[in-house]
């Protein structure tokens, strides 16, 4: 079943430079009397990043380290090269030395990490603690604007779950920090997300901001907020009309309404699509195996017409000049921040606020065409209105007939809290992938090492090499899983249903067990000996 729809554009004004909701933010940042918990909830597209550009710069705050948390490495990434061209004199760790006096930014995830450990470690013994702490102490000496770009995952382990040994040092560092989550609508729905921010809070913040187009907040969450002094900064000043600045502009939306984790029901769907839209085009898929599986099914017609792109937290081709003969294959790496002249756009979504944002990747240059794969059938919430303002529809539609987000049921959004890695091998397209598990609510399993963290350095290579895991990527990955350690590894097939996981860690045992919702199996993991 299909409705076609049309969404008109959205306008914010802005007075020279600047939009009434950056200079209210930017000003609150600054002053000491505002509250320590700020929140920004503007459109997707109206310039949120802006804001964070002006705090790396603001000198009122220069002595206070700035730390930028960001749900995706993708999202990290484009970030920061945001930063590199707007700002001049900016050094990038691990690529760059710090320098005195200019701004320096300690890019902190696990590829940057073991990256850097590949070409540079000389101690076998080096851990990700004696890292931190001596890169802190190299960004301090440096005597610059102190910018460190992470993950919510990294800060959890420093400040609530002591990941890391000697944790109240590296917390030293970060004193009277400024701290920013953008997009933390994604994991504002977490309990460990309320603390960490508790734990923020009562430590090392000195203010921290909460950007995001689409709020979500649990129950703790707000129960802490309420307890502390936040302010929320509104958009509504920054409403434009058609005289102000279009920064959304019309969509003709279509929704399909069928089961679309069927793999071959959704084949049939987008593969005349995308021989028809505008290009450049984006699909964005729930899960990044749903991605290769469509993907190996392309016809030679298409592949061999137009150039297929994967942009998602496992592939990211860089310095990417899109064309008339683009198609960009992501997942929900690309659903926030990310700003490319998409023409045309197919996305899957189940709940409202990552539907919102996925509409938000098209529409932001031009006009644009939308292609919304859902099981819910929006008829009843549409009304038979065929032409929608599109606040409305955010919030009339997309929030009353999809779900909020669920943590039970997970396809691979960053930040949890607590996060177990595996290697995945997909016996149905004989790829290999480094995942959360997350990936036991969509895989059948048809075998598993289940005592991966017994298992000596050699006994480990000799496991990889039986698996057939390739030969070339091996020394990388061990010292992956040296540094941030994998619980096993798991064969199977992807399915065209998805079940609820509740994975749980048994610290007096030292296993963890991933139980299912709708039946009694569940797999047990064995940890360090």
């Amino acid at each position: 079943m299909t409705t076609n729809i049309k969404i008109l554009p959205r306008y914010v004004k802005q007075i020279g430079n600047i939009r009434p909701f950056q200079r209210d933010t930017i000003e609150r940042m600054n002053n000491k009397n505002s509250s320590s918990l700020l929140f920004v909830e503007a459109p997707v597209g109206s310039g949120k990043s802006y804001i964070i550009r002006r705090l790396i710069e603001l000198p009122e705050i220069k002595t206070m380290p700035l730390i930028l948390c960001y749900p995706t490495k993708i999202l990290m990434e484009s970030q920061i090269s945001s930063i590199i061209r707007d700002l001049a004199e900016v050094t990038i760790w691990p690529n760059d030395d710090f320098l005195t006096g200019k701004y320096n930014i300690f890019f902190y995830s696990s590829d940057t990490i073991v990256d850097y450990l590949k070409k540079n470690i000389t101690n076998s013994t080096l851990n990700r603690t004696e890292l931190i702490q001596n890169t802190l102490n190299q960004i301090t000496i440096a005597k610059g604007r102190d910018v460190i770009v992470t993950s919510p995952d990294v800060l959890f382990g420093i400040m609530v779950a002591n990941w890391y040994n000697q944790s109240k040092r590296i917390q030293s560092y970060l004193k009277n920090a400024i701290i920013v989550f953008d997009e933390f609508h994604i994991y504002a729905s977490l309990e460990n997300f309320t603390e960490l921010v508790k734990k923020l809070q009562k430590t090392i913040a000195r203010k921290i901001l909460f950007l995001s187009a689409t709020p979500v907040k649990s129950s703790s969450f707000n129960e802490l907020t309420a307890k502390i002094q936040c302010e929320e900064i509104s958009f509504e000043k920054s409403k434009g009309n058609e005289h102000d600045i279009i920064f959304n502009y019309p969509l003709n939306l279509t929704i399909h309404s069928y089961r679309y984790t069927d793999i071959n029901a959704t084949i049939s769907t987008i593969i005349p699509l995308l021989e028809n839209l505008p290009k450049p085009c984006a699909v964005i898929f729930d899960s990044i195996f749903r991605l290769k599986h469509i993907r190996g099914n392309f016809p030679d017609s298409l592949t061999k017409k137009y150039r297929i792109i994967e942009w998602h937290g496992m592939r990211k081709d860089k310095n990417i000049t899109l064309s008339d003969r683009d198609i960009i294959l992501g997942t929900s790496s690309i659903e926030v921040g990310i700003d490319m002249k998409f023409r045309s756009l197919i996305f899957e979504s189940r709940y409202w606020a990552s539907a919102i944002q996925r509409l938000g990747r098209v529409g932001r240059f031009c006009d644009g065409i939308v292609h919304f794969l859902t099981n819910i059938d929006f008829n009843p919430y549409l009304e038979t209105k065929d032409i929608w303002d599109r606040s409305e529809f955010e919030n009339k539609v997309l929030r009353k007939a999809l779900k909020d987000s669920d943590i039970a049921d997970s396809t691979g959004m960053a930040f949890r809290g607590d996060n177990y890695n595996f290697l995945l091998h997909d016996v149905g397209n004989n790829e290999w992938y480094f995942y959360n598990e997350s990936l036991f609510s969509m895989y059948s399993v048809e075998d598993l090492v289940d005592d991966w963290r017994t298992l000596s350095y050699n006994s480990k290579r000799e496991c990889l090499l039986n698996k057939k895991y390739p030969a070339e990527q091996i020394d990388t990955f061990l010292l992956r899983d040296k540094v941030f350690p994998f619980w096993g590894i798991i064969e199977g097939k992807l399915q065209n249903d998805y079940s609820k996981i509740y994975p749980r860690y048994n610290p007096e045992l030292n296993i963890l067990e991933i139980r299912f919702k709708d039946h009694d199996i569940y797999y047990e993991f064995i940890g360090e000996e």
